[in-house]
């Protein structure tokens, strides 16, 4: 198993913030605490059906947004989403085929994995594609009809 980002790297991400940063984050976590259920079924819904734009409208229409949420947004997907594509451009040309696991909000938008791999990919005369889900069944969560593979 190969990681492309370390524990290390991660926990430094997210504890090495500025005391201002955290408070920041702190108080547009606990003002998102009561509208959490709706916004976590249009994620999961989107997610389930693979709607890459409808997650993204629903990834980015959380929490509230400012200077400092902002630069704390971009370092931990956008920043990331660079060094991930580079270390995955890097598997790529290595014999084996690899299984890569990150979370969905990596994969979606112009600064998305499958994004940059795609650039990367016709730069170099190649292609990537995306597998969609052809067969679905239902599955309720709380009030939000979802779909998900068999």
């Amino acid at each position: 198993m190969l990681e492309l980002e370390s524990l290390e790297e991660q926990l430094a991400l997210l504890f090495d913030q500025p005391l201002a940063t955290q408070l920041e984050l702190l108080d547009d976590a606990l003002a998102l605490t009561d509208a959490i259920e709706p916004v976590v079924a249009d994620l999961l819904t989107a997610w389930l059906g693979g709607d890459d734009a409808a997650f993204l409208e629903a990834f980015n229409a959380q929490g509230r947004t400012s200077p400092r949420l902002d630069d704390f947004k971009r370092a931990i997907l956008d920043d990331r989403n660079g060094t991930m594509t580079t270390r995955i451009a890097a598997l790529l040309g290595t014999p084996g085929a690899y299984f890569v696991l990150v979370g969905a909000a990596h994969l979606i938008g112009d600064s998305g994995i499958v994004s940059r791999l795609a650039a990367q990919a016709s730069r170099a005369g190649a292609s990537i594609r995306t597998i969609a889900c052809e067969s679905a069944r239902p599955l309720r969560v709380r009030a939000q009809r979802l779909a998900t593979c068999n």
